[in-house]
Parts: structure tokens; C-alpha cells; sequence
């Protein structure tokens, strides 16, 4: 958790993401591997234990991120902590993706909440016939501005893994960008 507090601290060697909106503020560095670590940020106009509850949800995370196709909790560790699995949609010529990983909730001091995930294995979690991607970090930081408003900082790092094309790559970075931003649409509806 705190590589985490520290990436999203970190100002050195980001480069800006263009997005179409304003409401949020994206980035891309390079990580190992020819990798790139995105990362978003933009205030909610609701409490972060609110929108923690949203994006814990499973069943509601096709409504904010576009090629989730589906996914379910394998094991329930602590109230805090998982293993889920998520599969994503075929994207163009590239195939589905799936994921298993683990993910663990922090509610730290001043009501912030740190969401991280990485992969993992698992008995109940078997490789299928999807290319399995590997997540080196999805996170969500949560910091209250006010009581009804929180800052969320969302960064991820993934490889997809297979023979994809880089057009394809940059778009599907481009549309986990904005993440943050069907977040912050759903929840002030």
C-alpha cells in the first residue's frame, strides 16, 4: 500500500493522457516490461465510503468500465479482503481476457480508503481458454476534500498479455481513463 500512496504522490515522468473531458486528470508512465502505470484523478461529489461501496460492487462494474464483461468473488479472506476473478470482452481482433486476483481494502486515518489489487492463483481460480492477463496493481485511493466530497486517484498496470496491437493498447488505456469519469457521472445521478 504505501508503493502505492508513493506512485500516486510521485510527480516525475508522468506524461498526459488527452481525454475529452475536464472533470478528471489522467497520466501514463513507463513501467517495466514496455508497460505503461495509468493514472486518473478527479473529485466525487460524495463521501468516499459511498463510492467505496460502488466500486466493491461487482455486479456494478460494467456501468463504469466498458470492457468488463463480468466477474464474481472466488473467496471471501476477511470483511477487507478478496480473490475475485473478472473476465473483459473481446476488444477488435483481440480475444477476451480474464484475471484472478486478490484485492484488499485499508480505511486509514481522515476516512481515506486505499482499494489495491494485484494477481494472484487460486484452486477455485483455473487457467480457461481466455489469455489470463497479469495485474501488477489496480488501485483505488479515496481522500476526503469535505464530507460529501472525495478525491479519488484510480491507477492500474496490467499487461494484457498476447500479440496486440499498439493502436489497440493506447484506446484501451484511453477508455480506462475514463473510469473515473463514469464513476463520478453514475454517482451524481
Amino acid at each position: 500500500m504505501l508503493e502505492a500512496e508513493k506512485l500516486a504522490a510521485d510527480s516525475e515522468g508522468w506524461e498526459e493522457i488527452k481525454l475529452k473531458v475536464k472533470t478528471v486528470k489522467a497520466s501514463r508512465r513507463k513501467a517495466a516490461g514496455d508497460l505503461y502505470i495509468v493514472r486518473v484523478e478527479g473529485d466525487m461529489n460524495r463521501p468516499a465510503i459511498e463510492i467505496m461501496k460502488y466500486i466493491k460492487d461487482i455486479n456494478r462494474k460494467g456501468e463504469y468500465d466498458d470492457i468488463f464483461e463480468s466477474g464474481y468473488i472466488i473467496d471471501i479472506l476477511t470483511d477487507e479482503m478478496e480473490i475475485a476473478y473478472q473476465k473483459y470482452k473481446q476488444t477488435g481482433p483481440v480475444s477476451s481476457r480474464d484475471l484472478c486476483f486478490i484485492q484488499r481494502r485499508f480505511n486509514l486515518e481522515g476516512g481515506k480508503i486505499v482499494a489495491i489489487a494485484m494477481s494472484t492463483t487460486h484452486p477455485n481460480c483455473p487457467e480457461t481458454n481466455f489469455v489470463r492477463a497479469h495485474l501488477y496493481l489496480g488501485c483505488f485511493m479515496l481522500i476526503p476534500v469535505s464530507p460529501r466530497v472525495a478525491h479519488m486517484v484510480y491507477m492500474i498496470n496490467i499487461d494484457f498479455k498476447g500479440s496486440i496491437p499498439k493502436f489497440i493498447l493506447n484506446s484501451i488505456r484511453s477508455d480506462q481513463a475514463l473510469v473515473v469519469e463514469k464513476i463520478r457521472k453514475n454517482l451524481s445521478a
